[in-house]
């Protein structure tokens, strides 16, 4: 089980970020209608924005992560992961504004603006989908270096 413990704390890093710094963004800028009613602070917006997202559309977003950081798993260097992370993550991001049925995508994407790529909101989804995957990346990166001087003690 140890030898999952990287890959798991980077997977959900990663799908974290992609759902919740989006959210916050759209909250703070006032682009979802479930934030405004919710009122309270920014936090309690960001989250209710965030649960407002359909499970399709999280589920479909962790889906297409998991499968781009499958191919960046070998990659060594701090640099290269986090890049490779970083753009497996906006590229599930766009796929799932992309792909995903109008029905399935409540709260998220079209179904927030009524369009898939809406300029205001697209650099929020990318943006966070980004920070995610850099965060996600990196939380892997020092979880691997840790446990392999662990392993040399």
């Amino acid at each position: 089980m140890n030898r999952y413990r990287c890959p798991i704390t980077w997977f959900f890093m990663t799908w974290a970020w992609a759902v919740y710094a989006p959210s916050l963004g759209l909250a703070a800028a006032g682009l979802s209608h479930e934030a405004s009613i919710a009122g309270g602070n920014i936090f309690s917006r960001t989250f209710v924005v965030a649960d407002w997202m359909s499970p399709q559309a999280k589920l479909a977003l962790g889906a297409l992560i998991a499968l781009g950081l499958w191919f960046a798993r070998a990659l060594t260097s701090l640099a290269q992961l986090v890049g490779a992370s970083m753009l497996a993550a906006v590229f599930a991001m766009a796929a799932d504004l992309a792909l995903l049925p109008a029905g399935w995508s409540r709260g998220f994407g079209g179904s927030l603006t009524g369009l898939r790529f809406d300029p205001a909101t697209l650099p929020y989804y990318l943006g966070g989908a980004a920070i995610g995957g850099g965060l996600g990346a990196t939380s892997y990166h020092f979880c691997r270096t840790k446990s392999s001087s662990r392993a040399r003690d």
